[in-house]
């Protein structure tokens, strides 16, 4: 079995934990996992990435000892998924088909999209709401613009971070607020995690700044909120895009915590991968 183990080592003094708190807990963004698998493929093929059925199972808490995080990839069937031991058994906090892609999209229509821009929007994500607490690298959303069939957000990395994009393709608070801004300001009294994307495609590294156009698929309700996206550069180049990313609303983090699972998976939105492909 083509087989290979990493080990994801993760301290509370890294700025992604430091600034990323969901109830008082440390949580990586399942942003650093895309991140993780883009350079992966970037450094040993040369290669952007894309991943299919990417599924968020339970959140990655880190706390003060030491955890054991593994990342298994199996490169024969294009599988990966991110474990950490608890208690004596292995956790799954997500898991994917990844193949690697060398064909670039088409450039974004950067001005006509500029041109539907309709109300605009200065967004200030409060850095700590009680539920949920982010430091000063998730203050990169500049303005949000309505458009015909949806959002036009434009990004920038706080010039004191600019450093960060030197080890980063997909930074992960960038990122992070580039897909997750949009569920959280259609329904702003409630708190959305990452549940699925059904194709994530990874083509360059994100720049300081960027814009991510996103629109709303239909059908969906307040417990679920999908939505296509693109990320691109000034220029329209094509940074990343996902087909279809699903986030799923959460009353409360530690009930969600304690139930580890997401219900939507048992009602058939998305399907787990059997653990037993990785033993």
């Amino acid at each position: 079995e083509d087989l290979e183990i990493y080990a994801l080592r993760f301290s509370l003094n890294d700025w992604v934990l430091q600034e990323h708190k969901i109830a008082g807990n440390h949580i990586v963004p399942g942003t650093v996992y895309i991140d993780t698998m883009t350079r992966l493929c970037r450094d040993q093929y040369d290669s952007a990435i894309c991943i299919d059925t990417l599924t968020f199972l339970t959140p990655l808490v880190i706390g003060e000892e030491s955890s054991q995080v593994q990342l298994k990839i199996n490169r024969e069937e294009g599988y990966f998924k991110v474990i950490s031991l608890n208690d004596g058994r292995w956790l799954t906090h997500c898991e994917g088909r990844f193949r690697c892609i060398t064909k670039q999209p088409q450039d974004a229509p950067v001005a006509e999209l500029l041109a539907q821009c309709g109300e605009e929007f200065h967004i200030d994500l409060p850095q700590n709401d009680g539920e949920t607490a982010v430091g000063p690298r998730w203050s990169c959303c500049k303005t949000l613009h309505a458009c015909k069939d949806g959002y036009l957000l434009e990004l920038e990395l706080p010039e004191a971070f600019a450093g960060d994009l030197q080890q980063y393709i997909y930074h992960p608070s960038l990122a992070d607020v580039s897909v997750n801004l949009a569920a959280q300001f259609n329904y702003n009294s409630n708190l959305y995690l990452p549940l699925q994307y059904k194709r994530l495609s990874v083509y360059r590294t994100l720049p300081r700044s960027f814009y991510c156009y996103y629109r709303p698929l239909p059908g969906e309700g307040r417990e679920t909120f999908s939505f296509t996206l693109q990320m691109f550069d000034r220029d329209g180049h094509v940074l990343a895009e996902a087909e279809e990313y699903t986030t799923k609303r959460v009353e409360h983090f530690q009930s969600f915590f304690a139930n580890r699972f997401f219900q939507s998976l048992k009602n058939g939105l998305g399907t787990a991968f059997d653990p037993a492909e990785f033993r």
